[in-house]
């Protein structure tokens, strides 16, 4: 099996979206500016000046790679192989100006509405109270929990939770309202760390903040020296991002890097990436990148199983 270095990957996520998607014979109508959407899935939006899509109906989102992994419902190796088999167009997202940032939250001092949901989901209070102070979470004009990005001490991004959960016109099901801000930092996410980041031994990695904050619910005493990120979603390139970072600063890498998932399909697929594609030793140095994997049992029956359902389970 192959093994894709990352500049090699580097080079694959400079091919443009649509113009991979015309040469595949995959539909896409556009809608603005900027925008394109395919005409199978209309909830799937193509941004042409980041290279970024949304598919807001599967909550997916990100790069080509990404793309062709959730348009084919392929794996990451499958995924290289689509995008290298042929010469596609590619676009310098560097050129071109990326849109500002704007922390276009506002926010309340009463934060007693998501303390409440927070505690309903099985969060500990006195967890949600730490954070609520740090400014690392907040609680907007309409009820929602906003979760702050920061890097550097400064806000790149968030994540808006609802506390009450919506019927999907779509799919049926019932689900919190869940956004991220617009114009939020690429390849990163909701993060914090207990002691100092930049020699951080541990790196815990998440699908959302709510299962973050379960895992530490259940887990305080992994909190010593540790690092914990939010993907919101399955986003190899954000794990990579804190990866490089942290490299830049220590010119090594974490002690220990858990995968702390979903037990489901994806949670599965995403580990098995992770693993064949980046656990290896770094060109040029002597320093070895291994992931370990931390995610809830589930019973033979069950399809899925993440850290809140966990969380839950205990607070009853």
């Amino acid at each position: 099996m192959k093994i894709y270095t990352p500049s090699e990957i580097k080079e694959v996520e400079k091919i443009d979206i649509v113009s991979f998607c015309e040469a595949k014979g995959i539909e896409v109508i556009r809608t603005g500016h900027k925008y394109y959407r395919l005409a199978e899935h209309d909830s799937l939006v193509i941004n042409t000046h980041s290279n970024y899509f949304v598919w807001n109906s599967q909550q997916v989102a990100g790069n080509v790679i990404n793309f062709v992994q959730s348009y084919y419902d392929c794996n990451f190796y499958k995924a290289m192989q689509i995008l290298t088999a042929e010469t596609f167009s590619t676009t310098n997202i560097e050129k071109q100006i990326k849109e500002q940032f704007i922390y276009d939250i506002n926010t309340v001092d009463d934060t007693s509405k998501i303390e409440r949901y927070l505690d309903k989901r099985g969060i500990s209070t006195y967890l949600s109270s730490l954070l609520i102070g740090l400014g690392l979470i907040n609680q907007d004009d309409k009820g929602n929990v906003v979760f702050n990005w920061f890097k550097d001490e400064e806000i790149v991004g968030y994540t808006l939770n609802g506390v009450y959960k919506y019927k999907d016109k779509k799919t049926g099901k019932r689900k919190y309202y869940k956004k991220i801000g617009a114009n939020s930092e690429l390849d990163y996410g909701f993060n914090f760390t207990f002691g100092n980041k930049n020699n951080a031994d541990n790196l815990y990695i998440f699908e959302s903040e709510i299962d973050l904050l379960s895992y530490l619910t259940l887990f305080p005493k992994k909190a010593k020296n540790s690092t914990f990120l939010s993907m919101n979603g399955l986003k190899n390139q954000t794990v990579l991002s804190f990866i490089i970072d942290y490299f830049r600063v220590n010119y090594d890498v974490y002690k220990n890097i858990y995968l702390c998932v979903d037990n489901d399909e994806a949670g599965l697929n995403f580990i098995k990436t992770m693993k064949d594609s980046y656990e290896q030793q770094l060109k040029g140095t002597d320093k070895v990148l291994k992931f370990s994997i931390d995610i809830p049992e589930k019973r033979d029956n069950e399809v899925k199983k993440d850290w809140n359902d966990i969380a839950v389970s205990f607070n009853d």
